[in-house]
């Protein structure tokens, strides 16, 4: 659980000069994709 948030923190970090709507995007993406591989 804890692990998933580091890597989504980690992911996330780079995009948060781009906009928001972009952010969400990519952060839905990772979302989804880490919940298939679990």
């Amino acid at each position: 659980m804890y692990f998933i948030i580091f890597l989504r923190a980690i992911l996330f970090k780079p995009l948060l000069k781009n906009t928001t709507k972009l952010k969400y995007k990519y952060f839905s993406d990772i979302s989804i994709n880490l919940g298939l591989c679990l």
